[in-house]
């Protein structure tokens, strides 16, 4: 359980159109910075990899931000952004989903400014972290290895999903996967436990840079 984004791939990309995806989110790369996300490897430490055969990405395990609980983490309703600093709460057991399944309350920072609300632990009305931005791996990749546990959909196309736990680098996943969409078509389908208002945020940052992400939906289940 956590919040997920899910593409479906051909196995292998047109160079040209993934040299055209690689391209773009090079533009929108420096950008992140200056949002305070730092992307890492794919581990969460060392650096992300964009090259021409792949983009890897992931949060920075090491961002120093305050270590607090705050479970299983949702973007509330009309969530969005990335959260530059807030007020800080007294935590409170409560209980979610995940507590009623195990019979135990948990303590979570329900009370800080950056949450509003519970599901499986706090929902987030920004992008946020509670001590460690990194969380799954983001791979496109032009040419895709055997996998052993490969799983396809009806359409014949390669299951790949990055859970971000609304974490601030999700923002930099869902522009990758926006940018895709633009250049690589019927070649990837993009779905997400979010609605498109809350890939919002990414769509007017792709926007406003490369010329497009307005016109991005979502592919039908």
């Amino acid at each position: 359980m956590g919040y997920t984004h899910y593409y479906y791939t051909v196995g292998t990309f047109d160079k040209k159109q993934f040299a055209q995806v690689v391209k773009d989110f090079k533009k929108v790369v420096p950008i992140f910075d200056s949002m305070g996300i730092k992307l890492a490897g794919g581990s969460g430490e060392g650096n992300q990899k964009i090259t021409t055969t792949e983009i890897c990405f992931n949060g920075d395990a090491n961002c120093g931000h305050e270590q607090r609980n705050l479970g299983i983490t949702w973007p509330a309703k009309g969530a969005t952004g990335i959260c530059q600093a807030y007020r800080k709460g007294e935590p409170e057991q409560v209980s979610t989903i995940v507590t009623m399944l195990s019979g135990e309350e948990e303590t979570l920072a329900v009370n800080d400014s950056d949450v509003k609300g519970t599901f499986a632990g706090c929902k987030l009305n920004t992008r946020t972290c509670g001590g460690d931005c990194s969380h799954e791996t983001f791979q496109l990749i032009l040419q895709m290895k055997p996998r052993k546990f490969d799983q396809k959909n009806d359409k014949g196309l390669h299951f790949n999903c990055t859970k971000t736990a609304y974490k601030p680098y999700d923002l930099a996943v869902i522009i990758c996967l926006i940018i895709a969409k633009h250049h690589l078509g019927k070649d990837i389908e993009v779905h997400s436990d979010g609605d498109l208002p809350d890939w919002s945020d990414g769509m007017e940052i792709c926007q406003r840079l490369l010329g497009y992400g307005k016109d991005f939906n979502l592919d039908k289940v």
